[in-house]
């Protein structure tokens, strides 16, 4: 197998580990940079005029239902679970910023389970092994929330603000009539996945000029790669990623330094390049888009066991970075948008899940019992056929409406052809 595009040769491994699964590739190779985020920790830093960037990332995995999300990002958290000394946040807040506050503090229990999403996968399970954090990391957590709506709830305005706050590394004061807290040192890493439709209903248009999603990465996927009935995971990858991540997270500690070549390619990048992106609901994202690739260099290197970063690094953070956000105005839907373009990406959402025509029929009525009015729905309907992303097709008994599923893929240009 040629090496692609990636020279990294953890991401390599992950992916030979992870072969004999279902997800897409992207959504793996995100999923591993999410968790060794989360083994960075705030012991492993990028210093940055007087103060310091940490590794750490807000990784959101976005796709139609049953696009493997929750594997994908199942089989990474369980890597940082059984091997690393990270912290996992409640699964569940509620919506609720005090639950993940009292977690970051250490003052109550910390528990993710992980159901049965890995019970398909040989070698998979937590070895239970108790490993000791740094200090630097005592109010450091991964948020792991493989449904992103139980853990974010619904326009939580208090909780984005707060997931700002600790995503820069920022203290943080907490303050009740008769209670104050403080987080003096909290960094968060995130890992999550939802669905296009999903996302507008979790996060206010507010979200966008609050700086909330400007701070992830938006990472979006059709579907399965391919359908195999009985994955499995490869354990001799696998035992290199293990060590890698473990490493990551108890012996790697200190600060990050160029090389003097990587130093001027980092210097070319911020003033030269222009990232193409022209959706106006990610202009905040492309003013952050810097700091974004500095986080993925850092994460990149540390997969190679380095506080070095070299050229290779940000090449392949950069062409990574390039090649998700060619999707993340498919990744937000219509969030941002009206109701009516929002019923929209309801439609589409569905016709994506199928192979086969779908009956007229079956959307209006899948429309009107979302609540819209008989002239709403069929004006979302002639929309969506009028917008070339479906085709209408005759039949028998009526019209039906199939998705042309002609986006480009990425995983052929990602880790090379065989």
């Amino acid at each position: 197998m040629q090496s692609g595009k990636i020279k990294n040769e953890a991401i390599h491994q992950y992916l030979e580990y992870t072969k004999d699964t279902e997800p897409p590739t992207i959504f793996h190779i995100w999923s591993l940079l999410a968790s060794s985020s989360a083994a960075l920790g705030r012991h492993c830093f990028y210093p940055f005029g007087g103060s310091s960037i940490y590794g750490n990332l807000y990784v959101l995995l976005i796709g139609p239902p049953a696009s493997r999300k929750s594997r994908a990002s199942g089989i990474a958290a369980n890597l940082l679970r059984s091997d690393t000394s990270v912290r996992f946040a409640p699964d569940d807040t509620g919506g609720q910023r005090q639950g993940l506050i009292s977690a970051l503090s250490g003052e109550s229990d910390i528990v993710s389970k992980f159901g049965d999403v890995f019970d398909d996968f040989e070698g998979s399970k937590p070895a239970g092994k108790s490993l000791q954090a740094p200090k630097s990391d005592k109010e450091c957590l991964f948020i792991y929330a493989s449904e992103w709506g139980s853990f974010i709830g619904q326009n939580n305005m208090d909780l984005t603000r707060f997931l700002n706050k600790v995503y820069d590394g920022e203290p943080y004061q907490y303050r009740l009539k008769k209670e104050e807290m403080w987080l003096r040192n909290p960094v968060c890493s995130m890992l999550g996945g939802t669905t296009t439709s999903e996302i507008s209903l979790l996060l206010p248009p507010e979200a966008i000029g609050q700086g909330f999603t400007s701070r992830i990465i938006l990472v979006y996927a059709d579907g399965p790669r391919k359908k195999i009935r009985k994955p499995r995971l490869r354990v001799f990858p696998g035992q290199k990623i293990r060590k890698t991540l473990k490493k990551i997270s108890t012996e790697l500690e200190g600060d990050f330094k160029e090389t003097e070549a990587a130093d001027e390619m980092l210097e070319f990048i911020y003033h030269e390049v222009e990232p193409a992106i022209s959706d106006s609901r990610l202009m905040y994202y492309k003013d952050r888009r810097y700091i974004h690739l500095l986080k993925v260099v850092m994460n990149l290197a540390a997969l190679r066991g380095s506080l070095t970063i070299e050229v290779q690094d940000i090449e392949d953070a950069d062409y990574l970075l390039s090649e998700t956000e060619k999707r993340m105005p498919e990744a937000l839907g219509e969030f941002g948008t009206a109701p009516l373009a929002r019923a929209k990406q309801r439609i589409l959402d569905y016709l994506k899940l199928f192979a086969k025509p779908v009956p007229l029929r079956v959307v209006q009525g899948m429309m009107e019992r979302d609540g819209l009015k008989k002239m709403e729905a069929a004006d979302a309907i002639n929309d969506i056929i009028n917008s070339d992303l479906v085709e209408i097709i005759p039949t028998s008994s009526g019209d039906s409406l199939i998705y042309k599923n002609d986006l480009s893929v990425l995983e052929d240009v990602l880790i090379g052809d065989d």
